[in-house]
């Protein structure tokens, strides 16, 4: 009898256990599932966070703010400052430069800004509107010109000097600027990609270094082939690309001020700049 009783009493106590063991399975199985659910939501919820911020940024690059409309406006100025200070030219030793080359590049440092911060579009949309405002510049003087002058105003001949193009000059003049700029916006963007938006002084060097070769050798070559000798066009060429990346890559440290300022002003990308 008490065989039976404790044999008996063996099979409950094995029975229990494997029910309390089956019952820890289970609660470690259900642990398991809950902590894997977890972090699919917690992954979904920062895909979406990081969808939701890309959405932002894309609509902010999109709108119109009151200091991208400042900072256009001095680009388009500087474009055409630029052309008509590019009759007078200075000496640097034996090298003659036009006076636009110190402020001409400004435009390629705006044109990094406005790549970098607002997006390729909007760039672009600058470079246009320069291009257009250039143009109406030209064309309004040159009908200023062929207007009758008054007797009494004897300027007509220095007012033509100065402010009179050739169409030569003028073709090359809107050629190199629109290929040299949207080139220069292009392949901002392009280093972007391939730097994973980091070491943004490569990024503005190297589109300035191909924006700026673009620009001087097409207005140089439209302008100047054939007027002279080829090797003093191609030192010409040499000494304005030279002089346009020396003074970007000296203005870098202000570019990264200029663009890392108007991020956290725009509230774009959290305001970072690698």
């Amino acid at each position: 009898m008490n065989d039976t009783k404790n044999k008996k009493k063996s099979k409950n106590n094995t029975k229990k256990s494997i029910s309390k063991g089956g019952n820890s399975n289970l609660e470690t199985v259900k642990k398991k599932k809950n902590t894997e659910r977890k972090k699919v939501t917690n992954n979904k919820k920062s895909e979406d966070v990081i969808v939701l911020e890309k959405e932002n940024n894309i609509e902010k690059k999109n709108k119109v703010t009151y200091l991208f409309l400042i900072l256009c406006v001095i680009s388009v100025t500087t474009i055409l400052i630029s052309n008509i200070c590019s009759v007078k030219l200075f000496s640097i030793g034996k090298y003659v430069l036009p006076t636009s080359a110190l402020l001409f590049p400004i435009s390629y440092i705006l044109g990094d800004v406005f790549t970098e911060v607002y997006g390729y579009k909007k760039a672009r949309f600058v470079i246009i509107l320069g291009f257009l405002c250039n143009a109406f510049m030209v064309l309004f003087f040159t009908i200023s010109i062929a207007l009758p002058a008054a007797k009494t105003w004897g300027l007509q001949e220095a007012y033509k000097n100065v402010l009179g193009t050739t169409p030569r000059m003028f073709i090359a003049s809107l050629t190199a600027f629109l290929v040299g700029s949207l080139s220069n916006a292009k392949v901002m963007v392009l280093l972007k990609k391939i730097t994973k938006g980091k070491h943004l002084w490569v990024r503005t060097i190297g589109s300035t270094i191909v924006g700026e070769f673009l620009d001087s050798l097409i207005f140089d070559f439209i302008a100047f082939y054939s007027i002279l000798a080829f090797n003093d066009l191609m030192t010409t060429i040499f000494i304005q690309f030279l002089w346009k990346v020396l003074y970007e890559a000296i203005a870098t440290p202000f570019t990264y001020f200029v663009i890392t300022k108007l991020k956290k002003y725009e509230e774009i990308n959290g305001g970072s700049v690698c």
